[in-house]
């Protein structure tokens, strides 16, 4: 008798508890390091800027000599070429963006608020101490962790690493990930259709997804529907990769071998079925140190199934640490009905702005798990929990964001 369903949270932890780090790690060009995982935490060894310097173009001065509001200029200061002597009282030097405050000066007033006359500054309003001059470690303290450890790069990161000199980051090595699909009715793009034929969309979809990872992606193609064919996939995938992602073939057909194969192949099932829509099917095992995950055919559940266990695994792989994707906290926009107690889902969500200026989350796309046109113009991935019976508009729901928002 088959086991039955069991929610996607069980299934995590037990995905995660099975995972073992198996990445080394190394030194990589600054160019190089966009989406991969920081294997150390980077320290800032320098303030930046280094030392107090103007935010604008105006005049430096000393905020406590104001009361008089004319001062006498006494030289300049340009970014890379400061002033050289003491400001003092009623006295200004004319500076520039990024320069360093003079000694003595601890305000700079914009050009367009003074007059100036000869070497005669008239001050056109009243600052405070410190307007418009930037601290020095306003942008980098010493010792501020600029990356931490298992944290992916970003462009913002390389901008800060570089900032802080760093030429170069300490970095996990990729793994190697083995993807394949099953079915006999599948074909790759540009072939002809033939009666009963589809393109294969998943494995582009899987391979796209994991390629934000930096992992070393290794294809072996459409396996057929056969159980010898897809032992032979498996056993080369096990021998070449640190971790199988395979779609179809993992429910009860006639023509789903996945779980004959690993079960000869002498692997040790982790879960298989989930109570959870789309993304029921599928299954996960450790075949010898190498984990499989198998899952369904239909490409929106390849997406769910890619977000909450397959790329989380990939961190785990790398960093040891199994990362559950980002969620934020949105409004329904809608109203909905499933049936309590049977299953989590994940709709497809576009978040907008009602007239009354609130931000929502209404369904996108057509329903099905099929229908991967869902997924384009959506903006995330909302859960109607396993314990709901209805969602009424204005409840929160928790969104798992689509990738493109968080680049």
């Amino acid at each position: 008798m088959m086991a039955p369903a069991i929610r996607y949270e069980e299934a995590q932890k037990r995905l995660a508890e099975a995972l073992t780090p198996v990445a080394g790690t190394e030194s990589c060009p600054l160019a190089d390091c966009l989406g991969r995982l920081s294997a150390e935490d980077v320290v800032s060894g320098i303030m930046l800027p280094q030392t107090t310097n103007a935010a604008v173009d105006g005049y430096a001065f000393s905020a406590s000599s104001q009361q008089d509001k004319i001062f006498t200029i006494i030289g300049v200061a340009k970014a890379g070429h400061p002033f050289n002597g003491p400001v003092g009282p009623n006295e200004a030097v004319r500076i520039l963006t990024g320069a360093i405050m003079p000694d003595g000066a601890d305000t700079v007033i914009m050009q367009e608020f003074c007059t100036v006359t000869g070497d005669q500054l008239l001050l056109g309003q009243t600052l405070k101490v410190g307007k418009n001059a930037r601290p020095a470690g306003e942008n980098l303290s010493l010792g501020e962790v600029l990356i931490s450890r298992n944290e992916v790069i970003t462009e913002a990161h390389i901008g800060q690493a570089a900032a802080a000199g760093y030429s170069s980051l300490l970095l996990y090595r990729p793994i190697k990930v083995g993807v394949f699909s099953t079915g006999d009715e599948l074909i790759v793009p540009k072939q002809p259709l033939a009666a009963g034929q589809i393109y294969d969309s998943n494995r582009p979809l899987i391979m796209s997804l994991l390629q934000r990872w930096g992992v070393i992606i290794q294809d072996y193609g459409i396996i057929a529907d056969d159980e010898e064919a897809v032992r032979a996939a498996l056993q080369q995938a096990h021998q070449e990769c640190d971790l199988i992602i395979c779609s179809g073939g993992a429910s009860e057909g006639d023509e789903d071998h996945l779980q004959t194969a690993l079960a000869k192949e002498g692997a040790v099932s982790l879960f298989w079925r989930l109570a959870m829509k789309p993304g029921r099917p599928m299954a996960a095992a450790q075949l010898g140190q190498t984990p499989v995950l198998s899952l369904p055919g239909n490409p929106v559940a390849v997406y769910v199934c890619m977000t909450l266990f397959a790329l989380p695994a990939v961190q785990a792989l790398i960093t040891g640490h199994f990362k559950l994707p980002r969620r934020i906290a949105v409004q329904a926009g809608f109203k909905a009905q499933k049936k309590p107690q049977e299953r989590a889902e994940f709709i497809r969500v576009a978040c907008e702005i009602t007239e009354e200026g609130h931000f929502v989350a209404m369904p996108h796309g057509r329903k099905g798990a099929g229908v991967l046109s869902s997924l384009t113009g959506a903006d995330g991935l909302a859960e109607l929990p396993f314990e709901a019976n209805e969602i009424a508009e204005g409840d929160w729901l928790s969104v798992i964001p689509l990738p493109h928002l968080l680049t």
